[in-house]
C-alpha cells in the first residue's frame, strides 16, 4: 500500500459543540452557489460526485435543525465508538476521503439541515430537510467543476434557486 493509500484509508470521526458557523454563514455566504435536488436512493453516487472535483482531507458537519431522529448520522457516530443522543448544534469533524464521503451521505439521508465545510472554504454545502442541497464555492470556476461532475452523473439541477 502506497503512503497515499494510507492516507486515504485513514478514517477519523470527532464531535464538538458548534460555535455559531452556520449563524455565521448565513450573514456572509460565498457568493456562487448552485441547488440540486438530493436523491435520497441514490445518496452514495450524489455524495461521491459532490466530492469528487475536490481532494478534502477534512470536513466539518455543522448540525442546525434536527426534524426527525438522525439515525444515519447517530449510527455512524456509533460505528466510530462515539454515541450521541443529540446533534442540534453539534459538529461532526471527518479526516480521511472515506468519513467526509460517509458523513456526508449519512447527513443528507436524514431529516436535518447542515453545512458541510470543506476547508480551507473551497466547498460548503447546505443541505434541509426538504431534500435541497445547495453547493457554494469560492469561485465561479470551483463551481463550474461540481456543477459539470453533477450534469455528468445526470443529477437534477434547481435552476434560478438562491439558498441566502
Amino acid at each position: 500500500m502506497s503512503t497515499e493509500d494510507e492516507k486515504n484509508s485513514e478514517m477519523s470521526l470527532t464531535l464538538s459543540k458548534s460555535t455559531g458557523e452556520v449563524y455565521r454563514f448565513r450573514n456572509t455566504p460565498l457568493k456562487p452557489q448552485q441547488t440540486f435536488k438530493t436523491p435520497l436512493k441514490d445518496l452514495t453516487r450524489f455524495a461521491g460526485t459532490l466530492l469528487s472535483p475536490f481532494q478534502p482531507s477534512v470536513a466539518s458537519d455543522t448540525i442546525d435543525q434536527v426534524v426527525f431522529d438522525p439515525k444515519h448520522l447517530l449510527a455512524l457516530l456509533a460505528s466510530h465508538g462515539i454515541p450521541h443522543q443529540s446533534l442540534l448544534n453539534a459538529q461532526i469533524n471527518a479526516e480521511g476521503r472515506d468519513d467526509i464521503t460517509a458523513l456526508l451521505e449519512a447527513a443528507l439521508g436524514d431529516w436535518v439541515d447542515f453545512l458541510f465545510v470543506l476547508p480551507p472554504n473551497d466547498l460548503v454545502i447546505f443541505a434541509d430537510h426538504d431534500e435541497w442541497t445547495t453547493v457554494f464555492a469560492a469561485t465561479e470556476a470551483e463551481l463550474g467543476m461540481v456543477n459539470a461532475a453533477m450534469a455528468n452523473a445526470g443529477f437534477e439541477f434547481i435552476p434560478g434557486y438562491k439558498r441566502f
